[in-house]
């Protein structure tokens, strides 16, 4: 199965990211997390921003005490997504 994606370019200035001590893949993760806990993104989708299975994902949100909302609709894109 051939998978074409969208992808967005996003340059972080050094100086900023440097003091964060983030690398390009924590700053991703960081991403992800904010856009899902605003409601932004479901979770398979911030689990697809930041490079990981949803079920990382959820270890991560779990880790970081932050919490669910994850329905019905978010449940229905996450399945349409494997199809």
């Amino acid at each position: 199965m051939l998978r074409i994606g969208v992808y967005m370019l996003v340059d972080l200035p050094e100086l900023p990211a440097a003091a964060a001590r983030l690398t390009p893949e924590q700053a991703r993760l960081e991403v992800a997390i904010a856009l899902f806990q605003q409601e932004r993104l479901s979770l398979g989708l911030a689990s697809e921003m930041a490079g990981l299975r949803v079920a990382d994902m959820m270890t991560e949100v779990s880790r970081r005490r932050l919490p669910f909302h994850y329905g019905v609709e978010e449940l229905r894109e996450d399945l349409a997504g494997l199809g």
